[in-house]
């Protein structure tokens, strides 16, 4: 199958020229080409067995896997091909697909209302699943898939519990009940709000009528339950884990940020607006990993709507105003980007499936004075917005969150009486921003009162020895310390209670200038020099064949 891209890629640049301002961006993407956002539309015309879609999830190979109401379809972005079949030729030839999930070891799970069907790995016959072992238990069919746990899917039933669906021999062998009050209605659907944290645990949300829930759930762990009354409250509709146990919380009345289980008083009020609607439907949400990196997208009640983590703000994504189609929560089922930045809506709105390219962002030349302002040699963005711009042998101009110049802080002078270069910086903590210049004149500013402290001397001599080294980085090691490199040294910044502390950490010892640094999800470090690769192997640096005569400037890992 070809390639699921149907829209021509783009190339973003690595290196801007500025001279007499800076090129600053918004962070609100422009749906919108020359005159209006076009949706692609895929309908039965095209091949789709439904043009309402329930689920639209990414598989193996870079396919997508589309459930509908009529059955499951496999698509790479052009064609859909079905997958409908029986393994037992006696079985019915027709189910509804609501879920679908395709786990780690390549089988793909499809749940309807009434049954749950698998098709193992490497076959397109779907076999119905076993539950026998949990007959007893009392259970609703209506699944919604969590997470992949322990060799096992997990599956919430929105009045009764969670259900454990074994990889290995495609049963369901595995039942954790969940009762709520007896308010709630056990036959009346409700479709949960579900997400994920970066802990494993799963946060589901769903409304009834005088209270709305929030459930934490991970199989090995006791089951957390809270209930929210909706007379204070609202109905709430989305609880988005965004990271260090705070929390998105979307209802009715008030948008706001909370830290932690702590509902006496939220760290942040975004809107006092229903921004979600009043919809029975479930909020959909995806974490951008391209356009606008890290937002967070979901349908509400006039579209679809961006939550900025930089900038902690919540704004309009796209309107249905402005592309006359009807975006919100009401009839929106899926939304998903995919590894081109393309955005993926499945509606039960009879449409089709709807794909749209976000407009590149947002770009305003905003001035700065000439006499400080020259190439751009670095950026940070603060906790409160400001952007700090480095220049080449100047100091930092400082624009606040709307690309507005401030101010100019002037940076102690180096060498010769010139202003440093600043070549890297990054924060440590929420108020210290880190600074090093090309010959490694090491600068601290706190972002309080805008005050600068050279803390050049901490660098151990035989590090500041090494001279001409124009390429550095910072690597984020904790919450108060950075890792940094100068020539063929690794040192770390460490931050505590005001004071500052410098260590060298590791060495190449062979003479290249280290020019990147990344560590794998196992704590092993890479680094990129002028002239390949290494990576660190007990107490030696080995180098990566294949890299030799490459100048490596930046490393990432999955």
């Amino acid at each position: 199958m070809s390639s699921p891209n149907p829209v021509k890629k783009i190339r973003t640049a690595t290196a801007v020229s500025v001279t007499v301002g800076l090129i600053f961006f918004a962070f609100t993407v422009l749906a919108q080409p020359e005159t209006q956002a076009v949706f692609k539309h895929f309908t039965t015309r095209n091949g789709m067995l439904s043009n309402s879609v329930y689920s639209f999830e990414p598989g193996r190979n870079g396919l997508f896997w589309v459930a509908s109401g009529v059955g499951l379809q496999r698509f790479d972005g052009y064609g859909f091909e079905n997958w409908n079949q029986p393994e037992n030729p006696t079985d019915e030839r027709f189910f509804g697909a609501n879920q679908v999930f395709e786990d780690s070891n390549g089988n793909v799970w499809v749940f309807n209302m009434v049954r749950h069907f698998v098709f193992p790995a490497h076959s397109n016959k779907y076999i119905k699943v076993n539950t026998d072992s949990i007959t007893g238990s009392d259970i609703t069919n209506f699944a919604l898939p969590v997470m992949e746990k322990d060799g096992r899917v997990w599956c919430f039933h929105s009045n009764s519990g969670f259900s454990g669906y074994n990889i290995q021999t495609l049963k369901n062998d595995k039942f954790i009940p969940l009762k709520f009050k007896n308010e709630v209605n056990e036959t009346r659907l409700s479709y949960p709000f579900i997400g994920v944290d970066e802990n494993g645990a799963a946060w589901i949300s769903q409304d009834f009528e005088d209270s709305s829930y929030i459930i934490r759930f991970k199989p090995d762990e006791e089951i957390l339950k809270l209930s929210l009354p909706v007379n204070k409250f609202g109905r709430l509709k989305g609880f988005i884990p965004i990271g260090n146990n705070r929390f998105l919380f979307l209802s009715t009345a008030y948008s706001a940020i909370y830290s932690g289980l702590d509902f006496s008083q939220p760290e942040k009020v975004l809107s006092t607006k229903n921004i979600p609607g009043n919809f029975i439907r479930g909020l959909p949400y995806e974490i951008l990993k391209l356009n606008n990196k890290g937002s967070i997208i979901f349908p509400g009640e006039k579209g679809i709507y961006e939550f900025s983590p930089v900038f902690e703000k919540l704004q309009l994504y796209i309107s249905s105003e402005e592309v006359k189609t009807n975006l919100s929560r009401q009839f929106m089922f899926v939304i998903n980007e995919d590894q081109w930045g393309n955005i993926w809506i499945g509606r039960d709105a009879s449409d089709g499936l709807l794909m749209f390219f976000p407009k590149k962002l947002k770009f305003d030349l905003h001035p700065a004075p000439p006499e400080y302002f020259n190439l751009v040699y670095s950026l940070a963005v603060g906790i409160d917005g400001r952007l700090f711009a480095a220049n080449f042998q100047k100091g930092l101009n400082v624009f606040d969150e709307q690309g507005n110049w401030q101010k100019y802080i002037e940076l102690p002078k180096s060498e010769h009486d010139l202003n440093p270069s600043i070549s890297t910086m990054n924060f440590v903590g929420e108020n210290y921003l880190v600074m090093k210049s090309l010959f490694c004149k090491l600068f601290v500013l706190n972002t309080d009162n805008d005050k600068v402290r050279d803390i050049s001397n901490l660098i151990p001599q035989n590090v500041m020895s090494q001279k001409n080294v124009f390429d550095a980085v910072f690597f984020k090691s904790g919450e108060n310390e950075l890792q940094f490199t100068h020539g063929d040294y690794i040192l770390n910044f460490e931050s505590k209670a005001g004071e500052f502390n410098v260590t060298i950490i590791d060495s190449l010892k062979n003479g290249k200038k280290i020019s990147a640094l990344t560590y794998t999800k196992n704590s092993t470090p890479y680094i990129g020099t002028e002239d390949g690769c290494y990576l660190k192997e007990g107490e030696n640096w080995v180098f990566i064949e294949g890299t030799e005569n490459y100048y490596i400037k930046y490393l990432t890992t999955d």
